[in-house]
């Protein structure tokens, strides 16, 4: 299986940015100006004698131009529209919260079993109204990793972002999910 990864935000705004300057130039050759220099250059460089040829190929140098600046920016546009997940902005603006660890599970581990310390220190954030996260790594039946944040906000709720992007059999995206009253059943969970 082949693996394709999505461009990253600063390629594709330096493509937008080429296709943006690519069409304007095709844009200034159609003006008054842009024309008469163009096909003043194209005379001195080929003594045609002919000013409907010179007129011609100038105008159809703007087309191309303009059609090609605008393909461009039209697919940048597409990329970013593709790419752009709001779960995953929507974490990656998150205030920074303190740290109750990391826990990686092996395959089938539970999470009440593994890191009863880590969700110790997630309750005791919640008892004492103070900001908390844990970061767990599990994996897939296929051997795919999952990442789930749990965090406890400042209201004393429950935020769980799931990043399944390296996950090949599921749709690759960020999930979002919060309650105002979580549950310890030992683990963090909100009812759903």
């Amino acid at each position: 299986m082949i693996s394709v990864s999505a461009p990253s935000t600063t390629v594709v705004l330096c493509v937008l940015a080429a296709g943006l300057a690519t069409a304007f130039f095709g844009i200034h050759l159609f003006t008054r100006w842009g024309s008469a220099r163009a096909r003043a250059r194209l005379r001195r460089r080929h003594p045609l004698g002919d000013t409907p040829t010179a007129t011609r190929r100038v105008r159809r140098a703007a087309i191309g131009w303009t059609t090609l600046g605008t393909l461009l920016c039209l697919a940048c546009a597409a990329a970013l529209v593709v790419t752009y997940d709001p779960q995953k902005t929507r974490f990656e603006a998150r205030d920074p919260y303190r740290s109750c660890g990391d826990v990686t599970l092996a395959q089938g581990q539970e999470l009440k079993t593994r890191a009863t310390r880590e969700i110790a220190c997630l309750r005791r954030a919640l008892d004492r109204d103070r900001t908390a996260e844990l970061k767990v790594t599990s994996l897939t039946v296929e051997g795919d990793q999952v990442r789930e944040y749990y965090r406890i906000t400042p209201h004393r709720a429950l935020e769980i972002y799931t990043d399944s992007t390296d996950d090949r059999f599921s749709d690759g995206t960020w999930t979002y999910f919060g309650c105002d009253d979580p549950a310890w059943t030992p683990e963090p969970s909100c009812s759903r």
